[in-house]
């Protein structure tokens, strides 16, 4: 029951993770298009306002995934290591994708 419990936290992680990540991006794509200062700065609100869902969403995301590791006792299989070792962290992936520092 209690692997139950920590798959679910982890699909709702991910599902929030997913539609935050996707207003975000969405928003994005039709800032690209406005040219008025005031409808620019209200859409740059509402994608600062998806980070409010999007960080606790990863950390739901991961906390679900791991113990979910623990009940099910995937450390000692290779399939969590392998699968971490495939996902870039955060200061990675700022650094690679805008052409700077992680700073």
């Amino acid at each position: 029951m209690h692997d139950l419990w920590s798959l679910f936290f982890h699909l709702a992680g991910l599902a929030a993770f997913l539609v935050a990540h996707g207003t975000s991006a969405g928003l994005a794509f039709a800032l690209r298009g406005e040219r008025h200062p005031e409808r620019m700065r209200r859409l740059l609100e509402l994608s600062e306002g998806s980070f409010n869902v999007l960080y606790p969403a990863v950390l739901v995301l991961i906390a679900g995934g791991v113990a979910g590791a623990f009940r099910r006792t995937y450390w000692s299989s290779g399939f969590v290591w392998v699968r971490r070792s495939r996902t870039p962290s955060p200061g990675c992936t700022r650094s690679c994708f805008s052409g700077r520092g992680s700073s």
